[in-house]
């Protein structure tokens, strides 16, 4: 885990080593043990280093080859690579280090471009072809590590973070506005390679980059093959084999020459990785969770439950939100970009606790995508429960679909499903529902006027025909699966992993996700809804493939928080000024991004506890700090 920068003239003109080094330090958090900067006249590239595998000076980088034709900077890991060493050594490859960077380096030279289709791990790294005069540059399947670029004259430069790029092109210092409306109503992040910042770009998830003086070659090298899938995995005992990918998934990602921790928020996806790693350590195993007391918060009960189970080493922490306004202008400095939501805060307090205690954690990110865990998922559920009724006629689908109804209104409310209903019945009945839901809205006195608008006319006007829209995939047959791929390659991971990647960083700590294991997605993906939603029981492979692996408390529990914080509460009372003197400040009207009477309009009526905006609260206290840290 470290962070890689560079810079390459394509005009053969030199490249100063001054410019590469400043993009490094102003990382150097991401890699604190070393550093190196090869030079190759048009060509520069820089390498911050978190020594995690092999760590003596042999893996230090920039990284070469025996004939040093090719030159590596590397951020990630290749977890698989212990594997790859056998195969490279009949090859004829001799190793100088016991890292993985070293394994990445020979699989370049001897497999090409083609090199990723063998890696499991996460990266993002530049191999410098002398020979070519050729860059190549890739990202791992997930994008669970960060790349990004831009070009400024005839020059290129990459690094693993944007304000990297900005001490060296500091004029790309303007906001893109379209991806900021974008943002505005879809909270979305990274779910596309536009940034905040109007020139810079990301290399996308599962693909790669090849540039040389006469052209760029952009190339996606994974989608997911649904029938490449089933004649890979086995599906015949499926619990069988999820166990089987998500204990190796676990197994491949403790393999480390530093202390490895791992996160705990109580529930299932944590609570597995804790309970399997367990069983694969000579020592408890240190788990760090974020505690609240606020009932709709407290998930102190379940992540006592699996501490007490596995016996682990635990660290609980539980922040006042005193600090917010201390802490949050240093989340958005780490983040780079505004943030939609505020787990991030919690997740901030764990890598502090973890820092100076573990370099590595593994945590549960990808779970609720791959087996729709989120309760938002429940409508897509009942509509594919309802379309195999209305194809079959069978009592037995249509039981299905009532029980599943009566589970949702449980877990949820009955207003969910009544929207569903809503959304599914014929025209005329959904429109007299609405009109009698609006009717008793009005009769109770709860009828509003019109609100005035969130965001600015002017700012709504300037990215007029400038919209973003995104393609959905339409890649299965029900609708459940396409959702979370949707979920799992634009909407929902690359945004998590972009705030894992981050915090996690700022405290030089390596951040390991099994569920994105490649095998697992790819096998997940190829499961029956039924295997991840049944009747309302969220996960249901999970909880079946290791009922024997964890607590029942864990097991059988249906509720979900989702890394929840008492940020509703917090703005309303300690810290409701220090908002308003942020939400009203003169700096945000003047920018002209968000309309001044709206913004305390709906502030106000949250602090009145007529509704909860917190989310948005946090979305607009991070886009204006965002302003005031990259653009003024």
């Amino acid at each position: 885990m470290c962070a890689i920068a560079g810079a390459f003239n394509l005009a053969g003109d030199p490249v100063p080593v001054p410019v590469v080094q400043r993009m490094l330090d102003v990382m150097d958090y991401r890699g604190p043990d070393g550093q190196g900067v090869f030079l190759d006249r048009a060509l520069a590239i820089g390498h911050r280093r978190l020594s995690i595998i092999d760590l003596s000076p042999a893996g230090h980088q920039p990284m070469t080859n025996q004939d040093r034709s090719l030159w590596l900077v590397f951020n990630g890991e290749i977890y698989n690579y212990l594997e790859l060493v056998p195969i490279l050594q009949k090859k004829g490859y001799s190793f100088k280090s016991r890292s993985d960077s070293e394994v990445l380096l020979y699989s370049y030279e001897e497999w090409g471009e083609e090199c990723v289709h063998r890696f499991n791990g996460m990266w993002a790294f530049a191999i410098w072809d002398s020979k070519k005069r050729r860059l190549f540059l890739s990202r791992d399947r997930f994008g669970v590590k960060p790349l990004y670029y831009c070009t400024a004259g005839r020059t290129f430069y990459f690094a693993s973070e944007i304000k990297a790029l900005l001490t060296a092109v500091p004029q790309k210092k303007t906001p893109n506005y379209p991806y900021l409306y974008h943002f505005m109503g879809s909270g979305a992040l990274d779910d596309g390679d536009e940034t905040f910042f109007d020139g810079i770009h990301q290399l996308l998830p599962a693909h790669s980059l090849v540039i040389d003086s006469e052209s760029q070659h952009l190339k996606n090298y994974w989608q997911y093959d649904g029938a490449a899938a089933r004649s890979q995995y086995d599906y015949s005992c499926p619990e069988t084999t999820f166990r089987h990918l998500l204990a190796d998934a676990v197994k491949l990602r403790l393999r480390s020459d530093v202390p490895v921790g791992t996160c705990l928020s109580g529930g299932l996806d944590s609570s597995s990785i804790v309970a399997l790693a367990t069983g694969m350590m000579d020592h408890p195993i240190k788990t760090f969770s974020c505690l609240y007391q606020d009932q709709d918060c407290n998930e102190a009960t379940y992540v006592e439950v699996m501490n007490r189970y596995c016996k682990t080493d635990p660290y609980p922490v539980t922040p006042s939100g005193d600090d917010l306004f201390d802490v949050l202008p240093r989340i958005v400095w780490h983040q780079d970009e505004p943030t939609a939501g505020p787990g991030l805060y919690s997740q901030w307090h764990v890598m502090k606790e973890a820092h100076g205690r573990v370099k590595v954690l593994l945590d549960g990110q990808g779970g609720d995508e791959l087996l729709g865990g989120y309760f938002s998922y429940f409508p897509i559920h009942l509509a594919d429960l309802l379309k195999r009724f209305l194809a079959t006629h069978h009592v037995g689908d249509l039981l299905a679909f009532i029980r599943a109804i009566r589970q949702v209104s449980r877990l949820t409310s009955p207003q969910v499903v009544r929207t569903f209903l809503m959304n599914a019945l014929p025209t005329q009945a959904a429109a007299m529902l609405h009109r009698a839901g609006r009717l008793a809205r009005t009769l109770g006195g709860r009828a509003t006027g019109t609100a005035p608008p969130i965001l600015h006319h002017e700012f709504v006007e300037s990215v007029k025909d400038r919209e973003i829209r995104r393609e959905y995939p339409d890649r299965f047959e029900d609708d459940l699966n396409n959702v979370l791929y949707w979920h799992l390659t634009r909407q929902s991971i690359p945004a998590l992993l972009h705030y894992e990647d981050r915090n996690s960083m700022a405290f030089s700590i390596e951040a390991r996700t099994p569920f994105l294991d490649y095998r697992l997605v790819e096998f997940c993906l190829g499961l029956s809804p039924d295997l991840k939603i049944r009747e309302g029981t969220t996960k249901l492979i999970l909880r079946n493939a290791l009922q024997h692996d964890l607590p029942r408390e864990i097991v059988e529990r249906k509720d979900k928080k989702g890394y929840p914080t008492p940020m509703a509460r917090w703005f309303r009372e300690g810290l409701r000024e220090k908002t308003r003197e942020v939400l009203c400040s003169a700096e945000l009207a003047q920018r002209h991004i968000f309309d001044p009477a709206g913004v305390r309009h709906r502030f106000e009526k949250h602090c009145r506890g007529e509704i909860d905006a917190s989310w948005e609260i946090y979305r607009w206290l991070t886009t204006e700090l965002w302003f005031r840290t990259f653009i003024d």
